[in-house]
């Protein structure tokens, strides 16, 4: 084995524990009773964060498929790094596993929402980083898309209404689905 098929299993073993953290939240809103009432929200959260994780990892595969060797400094620095935040992601999705009731549920929201956001803002800022650092052109689209994704997150963290934070899924949704539609079109 190479060393970047070491390191892809390591990448591997990081997002499959982000996924399973992902869907144990994702499994408890849908256990709730009234889903429409407030568990869809955090379901699509769930669900968000799964499309980013295993979407990170198809990047990854298609960026480092063609390398045979990565400094170690790189490796700590780039991927393992993007897989600590998104592993971050997925244990700071404010989802309460204990709470009974949609307004329960809303409040735990908000209170335990800036762990949450502040490694996503960190994440997609890495996410620009590492695509510069490795020379990855960008379309002005996916540029777009990430500084919205970033306005995104750091509005996550002031926003106090849970109305507000609904508001603020539609547009991660909205950003993303025009990203990944937009996208291939484009180029």
């Amino acid at each position: 084995m190479t060393v970047v098929e070491y390191m892809l299993a390591i990448i591997a073993i990081v997002l499959g524990l982000a996924i399973g953290k992902v869907l144990d939240k994702f499994s408890t809103t849908l256990k709730g009773a009234r889903w429409t009432e407030f568990n869809w929200f955090l379901s699509v959260w769930s669900v968000y964060l799964l499309a980013t994780i295993l979407g990170y990892f198809w990047g990854f595969w298609r960026i480092y498929s063609g390398v045979n060797e990565i400094p170690y400094f790189e490796f700590l620095l780039l991927p393992f790094t993007t897989v600590t935040l998104i592993y971050l992601m997925a244990v700071f999705l404010p989802i309460s596993t204990e709470t009974k009731n949609a307004r329960e549920k809303a409040e735990y929201f908000i209170s335990e929402k800036k762990p949450f956001f502040i490694a996503f803002f960190v994440l997609i800022m890495h996410l620009k980083f590492t695509a510069a650092y490795l020379g990855i052109e960008r379309l002005m689209l996916e540029s777009i898309a990430g500084w919205m994704l970033c306005f995104g997150s750091l509005l996550g963290l002031y926003l106090t209404q849970i109305h507000h934070h609904k508001g603020l899924l539609i547009f991660f949704v909205l950003v993303y689905l025009s990203a990944e539609a937009l996208g291939p079109a484009v180029s």
